[in-house]
């Protein structure tokens, strides 16, 4: 007789299981540099709404984050002046059409 159980056993760490489950797959979660455009269309976490997670809508003015990646969000400037650590993207920046 084989029973089945409904439980899984991981060895590792979960990130670690999450990591080799999506090795590969690219996401646009604001924490990329390259990801995030002048004039992208996004949603940020402000510096005041850090502990509810609270996310606030706008329009990328400007770039403050220098490095390539940050692991709590790329920091922005939205258009009006809040700032904050992008957490979705919701549309890419403004084309370069000449």
């Amino acid at each position: 007789m084989i029973l089945s159980s409904p439980w899984i056993i991981v060895i590792g760490s979960p990130n670690e299981v999450l990591d080799d489950a999506v090795k590969g797959v690219s996401f646009m979660d604001g924490r990329n540099r390259s990801d995030v455009a002048l004039g992208a269309d996004v949603s940020v976490v402000l510096k005041e709404d850090q502990r509810t997670g609270k996310q606030t809508r706008g329009i990328v003015q400007d770039l403050l984050t220098k490095s390539s990646f940050h692991p709590r969000g790329i920091k922005v400037r939205l258009q009006g002046g809040k700032v904050g650590r992008v957490h979705v993207i919701h549309s890419t920046g403004q084309s370069s059409r000449g």
